[in-house]
């Protein structure tokens, strides 16, 4: 019985020092990235639907996907990927919303 009882105080101990760690470790973040700058970036076509059609065209695959793609840029981004990896786009609807 003795045993179980100091499991049971070792295992509220342990639970406590881990909550007063996430809570120091919260209290040292930053409170604003207002010090930080990307020193580079970039935009890259992504999407389940879209990964998978281009993976498939690239191993030899006949592709074709069905999808709705806006008229903005990421939309025209997304399509021009497509074609370029001879994915089949004529299913692919264009909306201005």
């Amino acid at each position: 019985m003795k045993r179980n009882k100091f499991i049971c105080a070792h295992r509220k101990w342990t639970a406590l020092l881990l909550a007063m760690l996430m809570i120091t470790a919260l209290f040292a973040m930053p409170v604003s990235a207002s010090g930080y700058r990307a020193v580079s970036g970039s935009i890259r076509v992504g999407g389940e639907a879209v990964n998978e059609a281009i993976a498939a065209s690239k191993l030899g695959m006949k592709t074709a996907i069905l999808c709705s793609l806006g008229l903005d840029e990421a939309g025209n981004m997304i399509a021009d990927a497509l074609e370029k990896y001879d994915v089949d786009t004529s299913l692919m609807y264009r909306t201005g919303e």
